[in-house]
């Protein structure tokens, strides 16, 4: 059975929702472990959310911190059911030697594809798609096909609820905008 993005016609996007079939009825849960490689037709600016959970995108007036509920988000983007979660790999180097005794052990620690070339897979780079990853899978990537959460939305608590934008790690030789554009 094949799939299709639900489109949003806010934002001009497409979002891949892996419950719904070009029917629009939803997938039944065998469907769900479908290989990556039958979503090789996802359509171009399809964001595709490779995060444990739902992201949030808020409207761009929404304050840094509210109660949840009183603001409509924009949209909510699914955790993706047909790619395996992002994340960023990870190798203990060692006990650190601090030089003094703290009351918690304190491990020494390798981080990215070099780290544990098995602990940070992404989906091969598409036309058009983008991969929804968090900040430090971003970080560590450097593609421009993967987007992060920016400028986030708390609740009272101070909890991440959301986010108002999405971003893009800029190559090294970026220079920082002077001007704050939405």
């Amino acid at each position: 059975m094949s799939t299709t993005p639900a489109h949003n016609p806010r934002t001009h996007s497409h979002i891949y929702d892996p419950g719904l079939t070009t029917a629009g009825a939803p997938r039944s849960g065998a469907a769900m472990a479908t290989a990556p490689s039958a979503f090789a037709d996802l359509p171009e600016g399809t964001i595709v959310n490779l995060t444990p959970h739902a992201m949030t995108l808020y409207p761009a007036f929404t304050p840094d911190r509210i109660q949840t509920g009183t603001i409509r988000p924009l949209m909510v983007i699914p955790s993706s059911e047909a790619y395996p979660q992002a994340r960023l790999g990870e190798a203990v180097v060692g006990p650190a030697k601090l030089g003094f005794r703290l009351p918690v052990p304190v491990n020494d620690l390798a981080f990215g594809p070099a780290a544990d070339p098995a602990g940070m897979q992404l989906p091969e780079p598409r036309p058009g798609v983008f991969w929804l990853t968090s900040l430090v899978v971003g970080l560590a990537s450097e593609r421009p096909d993967v987007l992060v959460p920016h400028d986030y939305v708390r609740d009272l608590e101070g909890r991440i609820i959301g986010t108002r934008r999405l971003g893009r790690v800029a190559p090294q030789s970026a220079t920082p905008a002077t001007t704050d554009s939405a």
